[in-house]
């Protein structure tokens, strides 16, 4: 990923929790495979990222439709529609700088018409 500062800041890019990963060295991270027992990883859906044609759709299986949020409104989270975007595009967080650890976006989906 690359992109100036008025896209992404660095120290927040190399240190939020980067969600849908298992293992990452030196930095959090968060999967749904974890803490289950040693079957765990094996039973845990994937995450379906699709890019067809110009449309990109995130986590397809996700419950939450997030273009049907409301763009400036908090959610129980502390999350806007944006803060979620973001972090369900990237997997973490690259210019928030809110609380990152206990978040939940595995039930967020999202389809961007390029």
């Amino acid at each position: 990923m690359c992109g100036g500062s008025d896209v992404i800041r660095k120290g927040i890019a190399e240190s939020s929790t980067m969600y849908w990963a298992y293992r990452r060295k030196n930095r959090p991270q968060q999967d749904l495979s974890q803490g289950w027992g040693s079957n765990s990883q094996w039973r845990t859906a994937f995450r379906r990222d699709y890019r067809v044609g110009q449309t990109s759709y995130y986590n397809v299986d996700g419950k939450r439709d997030l273009s049907a949020l409301e763009s400036t409104v908090e959610d129980d989270e502390g999350l806007t529609r944006e803060e979620r975007v973001e972090l369900l595009t990237n997997r973490c967080f690259i210019f928030t700088a809110k609380p990152h650890d206990d978040l939940w976006p595995y039930d967020d989906k999202l389809q961007i018409d390029g």
